[in-house]
């Protein structure tokens, strides 16, 4: 996701949100545009998501959920409605209300 961001000018893009992403270094490519890093708190990206959510300049929150599940396999947990409703609330552009703000 971070990197299919990078086809695309910050004026194009209104958010970017990345569930369970692997670690890269320079995040800032995409200035001002906010970020929205999800995944959970055992999995083996966590502590690469933390890291570039701290290392991320701009507007930016992090959601880690409770257990190991990687990406797109929390929509197959309990966490299914929560992670809806943090995504919508992205797209519609008052995520900062419910993530957490790194």
């Amino acid at each position: 996701m971070l990197n299919a961001a990078k086809l695309y000018k910050a004026s194009e893009i209104k958010s970017v949100i990345v569930p369970s992403p692997v670690y890269v270094e320079g995040v800032d490519f995409i200035e001002g545009v906010p970020i929205h890093y999800l995944g959970s708190e055992e999995e083996k990206f966590a502590e690469g998501i933390i890291k570039m959510c701290g290392q991320t300049k701009f507007p930016k929150t992090v959601h880690l959920f409770k257990g190991t599940v990687h990406g797109q396999n929390i929509f197959a947990t309990g966490d299914k409605d929560e992670l809806i409703s943090l995504i919508i609330s992205y797209i519609k552009g008052d995520g900062k209300k419910k993530g957490m703000a790194g």
